[in-house]
């Protein structure tokens, strides 16, 4: 694997011989951004910083930060330099440099060093940036960017570093800033960062829009941690994401009351899929229990595609809630967008409906600033299809459900399809007397659900 210009060391006269138990295999990589951020933020010289874009910070001397001497090496001296170049380099205690400039000329020379230590391109991160590089189509910058948040919020010593520097940050700094670690043009950042874009909209980084110190700046949200693991291919790193929606043993025979229903939603989803059509959406809704999943994961397989779900719980189990699943959703939508053969299942979507949070997502700031615009626009131009299931289609707001392309009413099934389902699944279990006819003909619609909301045959495209 081919490292990213980034991350790739550079040629040294010697290579420096990095010892600490407390870093990870990425410390030399982070001690010379660390070492590049002290530079082009003034951090050797006392007093005020002398970097344009932040003319009024003050920030304490970088040779008192004890987690940046000894992330950069230089806590001891600088560890594998030969020793002192001269008896006037360091004071009794080491850590006490005699003046900016000579202390400058160190930082330099350590760079230097740092820079020629090779890094594994099979670390979990690096391996897993050009993984979802590979699926997302990120840019240098994206990826770039992505390695920095995540690495400045993964490795304690190296954030502690630059937090005892108390550097405060606005967006053009931070742009400046990563163009000087990484050798990309700022203008690639103000880009890669923009709220619409594919990091911000996925949720796999949050900028914050005010001045804050630079470690608060830009960070990870909590999908983006899944690439400080290791995985075995990208397919396992998109399991991450999207949970497979195991295929089922019913079929579409098995709902003769949506036949009709069938016909169109096949159809559609066939022209979609063959044809590459953006905006693809089917409403599925109802009362639970009546078959909506089931009837989904049926659709995929007659139009030969694999169903994916955007899950709606985390690795712990604990609920995933508005903004945060659909961002996994629009994840989801640029992970599968160049594949052919496969649709998005997204269940409960009254949960991210009702109160509009796609507002922000899709880059408005509210309902009064255009969120329904954005959200409309996301609906008209996902790329891969979607069946979206409720139980609650009134809780949905009239302008997106004109935006699907149609919709299936599911209510409770009549008595011959529940009894077929039902001796479907019990296959011998069912025996042959009447008893499972008496049970079906008892059954009855779940109570406190409005089976009224929308009719198939109601225009709402």
């Amino acid at each position: 694997m081919t490292l990213p210009r980034y991350l790739q060391p550079r040629p040294a006269a010697r290579v420096a011989v990095v010892r600490d138990e407390n870093t990870a295999a990425y410390r030399a990589l982070l001690g010379r951004w660390l070492i590049d951020l002290a530079l082009l933020l003034g951090w050797a010289h006392p007093g005020r910083c002398h970097h344009p874009l932040a003319p009024f910070s003050h920030h304490h001397r970088c040779w008192d930060n004890d987690e940046f001497l000894a992330l950069t090496g230089l806590a001891d001296g600088g560890e594998g330099d030969g020793g002192r170049e001269g008896e006037d380099e360091f004071e009794d205690n080491p850590s006490r440099f005699r003046s900016p400039a000579r202390f400058v000329r160190l930082l330099k020379k350590r760079r230097r060093e740092l820079a020629g230590v090779p890094l594994d391109p099979d670390l979990p991160l690096v391996r897993n940036i050009g993984l979802l590089a590979g699926l997302l189509e990120l840019d240098p910058a994206e990826q770039a960017a992505l390695c920095f948040a995540l690495l400045l919020d993964s490795n304690h010593l190296f954030k502690r570093a630059v937090a005892q520097q108390s550097q405060p940050a606005n967006s053009a700094l931070l742009y400046q800033l990563l163009a000087g670690l990484t050798g990309l043009p700022a203008e690639a950042f103000r880009v890669a960062l923009r709220p619409n874009g594919v990091l911000c909209m996925t949720g796999l980084l949050k900028l914050q829009e005010r001045n804050v110190d630079l470690e608060d700046k830009l960070g990870p949200g909590k999908i983006a941690h899944i690439l400080l693991a290791p995985h075995a291919d990208a397919e396992a790193l998109m399991s991450c994401v999207l949970k497979r929606v195991t295929r089922r043993s019913l079929t579409v025979d098995q709902f003769p009351h949506l036949a009709k229903d069938t016909a169109v939603a096949v159809g559609l989803l066939q022209a979609a899929l063959r044809e590459r059509l953006p905006g693809t959406n089917l409403l599925l809704y109802g009362p639970p229990g009546v078959g909506k999943t089931e009837y989904a994961a049926a659709l995929a397989q007659v139009v030969g595609a694999e169903l994916y779900e955007v899950d709606c719980a985390d690795e712990d189990g604990d609920p995933i809630r508005g903004e945060r699943r659909l961002q996994a959703f629009n994840l989801g939508q640029r992970l599968l967008a160049r594949r052919g053969d496969a649709l998005l299942l997204f269940d409960e979507v009254e949960d991210v409906f009702k109160t509009d949070p796609l507002a922000e997502l899709f880059g408005g700031r509210s309902r009064a600033s255009g969120g329904k615009a954005w959200t409309n626009r996301a609906l008209e131009t996902n790329p891969v299809p979607t069946l979206w299931l409720t139980n609650h289609a009134k809780a949905i707001d009239a302008a997106h459900l004109r935006r699907f392309d149609y919709s299936i009413r599911f209510s409770l099934p009549p008595q011959s399809v529940r009894l077929d389902i039902a001796r479907h699944h019990l296959g011998e279990w069912a025996g042959e007397d009447d008893w499972l006819a008496t049970v079906a003909a008892r059954a009855v619609a779940p109570t406190g659900y409005d089976l009224r909301l929308l009719s198939v045959d109601q225009d709402i495209s």
